[in-house]
């Protein structure tokens, strides 16, 4: 059983879970105890490659305005990065870069301190390092999808394109090509769902009388990631009434959905048609061309569904044979989250509870990080209420407290609790 590491923000409290990895030792950067005098905060870490990169001063400087040009050098980067400084308040200086940062290269940042504070002897410049996000992506075509329940001569492919790291939604859409009979298919998307994800569809493939394919086709030049790959996605033919697809879907409510060919009969009786090997009869729900099947209890490890060729579509057409495939049901992945909505909580006296749930942990590191007050401002500006990026800009650690999971009479580690 793993063990994992949570960050624990006071002020504004998150619960970060990590794995603890072996980091190569940092002999670059200045030692914060050194200049906690002048430097409060400041970027770290890995960020995006359009993030710009700030010092945020423990002491204000005279004559610094907000949005005013800086035009002494403060900041200079191995390897060099062009842009422009200019004050965010008069404690922040910011480097705006002209342009995107290189994905996954690391950066070497000196800030000339002396330029602007009186400083001792060897502590004329802070040095510290940040890197950018290796860029990388991932296609996931999800299944062969419905218009309406009529037309089933045209049919969608819908998935799913992954990025790392933020990138423009036009480049995005270079990624994927597809093809049927030699014919370029027309594919939509969907920006803007957050963490990055686009989502595509192959829009009129068309459903014969003989079966068919259509040829995905990916390639990642368009965002600079040498990674190309292809996939021949199979076309039931119009006569065919077939399982196209299944998969577990992990959500808050888990459910098994299985693509069909056609528009299943929802006046049909399913109980005992679709049934698993493990578990009470599960609850059956049709949309259209899917079946979504709800367990009624939590599954484990190998279980098979079984799907009896009976089964009819809208036209009253039988599946030819019984379908049956294992699922795998595999361990949860380790985790550590919140068991509530992150929000606002107060330490304003003892005995403070902050509630959490844990999966496949036998224990669980928590580092209380404290959000200093005239931080939290800036906190705010790049986190929302919980979360812990770039947390070096704007806090300190103040404990740390190893918490076993394992002796607190939990019987069953492989759920949340």
């Amino acid at each position: 059983m793993n063990r994992f590491s949570a960050i624990v923000v006071l002020l504004i409290i998150g619960l970060f879970a990590c794995k603890k990895e072996k980091e190569k030792k940092d002999t670059f950067s200045s030692s914060q105890n050194l200049f906690v005098e002048f430097v409060s905060a400041y970027t770290s870490g890995h960020i995006s490659s359009k993030d710009e990169i700030k010092i945020k001063l423990a002491k204000s400087v005279d004559k610094a305005e907000p949005g005013q040009k800086i035009l002494t050098k403060l900041f200079s980067f191995e390897p060099s990065i062009k842009g422009s400084a200019y004050w965010e308040d008069n404690r922040t200086a910011v480097f705006k870069p002209d342009n995107k940062l290189v994905s996954g290269q690391e950066y070497k940042a000196k800030f000339a301190l002396k330029d602007i504070v009186e400083t001792p002897e060897g502590r004329e410049e802070f040095k510290f390092t940040f890197t950018c996000i290796p860029q990388n992506y991932d296609v996931k075509v999800e299944g062969l999808f419905l218009y309406d329940e009529k037309t089933l001569d045209e049919v969608m492919i819908k998935g799913i394109l992954q990025s790392a790291d933020i990138t423009e939604d036009a480049e995005m859409e270079k990624i994927l090509k597809a093809k049927q009979d030699g014919k370029v298919l027309a594919i939509s998307y969907e920006h803007g769902l957050g963490q990055n994800q686009h989502k595509f569809t192959i829009e009129k493939v068309s459903r014969k009388d003989k079966k068919g394919q259509v040829e995905i086709s990916w390639d990642g030049g368009p965002i600079n990631v040498n990674k190309k790959g292809d996939l021949k996605y199979e076309i039931p033919s119009l006569s065919d009434f077939t399982v196209s697809n299944v998969k577990i879907i992990r959500t808050d409510d888990n459910y098994i959905s299985i693509l069909f060919s056609d528009p299943i009969d929802v006046k049909q009786n399913l109980r005992g048609i679709v049934r698993l090997s493990s578990g009470t009869n599960p609850r059956v729900v049709v949309n259209l061309n899917e079946l979504k099947i709800y367990p009624t209890s939590r599954l484990s490890g190998s279980v098979i569904l079984m799907i009896d060729k009976s089964l009819k579509n809208k036209a009253g057409y039988a599946l030819e044979d019984d379908f049956n495939t294992t699922l795998q049901f595999s361990q949860l992945k380790p985790e550590v989250k919140m068991a509530t909505n992150k929000g606002v909580i107060m330490p304003g006296s003892e005995g403070l509870i902050i509630p959490f749930e844990a999966a496949s942990l036998s224990a669980v590191d928590f580092t209380i990080v404290r959000i200093f007050e005239n931080n939290v401002l800036q906190y705010l500006q790049n986190n929302r209420v919980g979360n812990t990026s770039q947390l070096q800009r704007v806090g300190r650690p103040i404990a740390r407290k190893t918490l076993p999971l394992s002796t607190m009479g939990v019987s069953d580690l492989n759920q949340y609790f």
